[in-house]
């Protein structure tokens, strides 16, 4: 049986989900957007560790905190390999939208 935790990430709003087995203590994320801080710290409490991180797609509000979860959790990524060059212009997305520089955080181009 999987919880499905719900969290408002980055200045868009936008929903991530951590799918929660509680029993075996692992979770995954889905579109972490940001707010990597919030999910990690929302994981620590609940006494999960990530495992996956899969995308629904590949706009910032989605995928902008990938690298930074994958670094401190060590998950695997998940998303559609149609979307590979979308992912990689995450950077050109952040500067659209006026956002903060994140392509320091984005080497998870797959």
């Amino acid at each position: 049986m999987l919880d499905i935790i719900t969290l408002l990430v980055t200045p868009f709003q936008q929903n991530c989900r951590i799918l929660a087995a509680r029993e075996q203590r692992t979770a995954l994320v889905v579109d972490p957007g940001g707010d990597v801080r919030l999910i990690l710290d929302k994981l620590k409490g609940e006494g999960l560790s990530c495992s996956e991180i899969w995308l629904t797609h590949a706009h910032l509000d989605h995928c902008g905190g990938v690298a930074e979860l994958k670094a401190a959790t060590g998950a695997t990524l998940l998303g559609h390999e149609i979307e590979r060059d979308m992912r990689a212009m995450v950077q050109q997305q952040s500067v659209m939208f006026g956002l903060p520089q994140v392509h320091r955080l984005l080497s998870f181009v797959m």
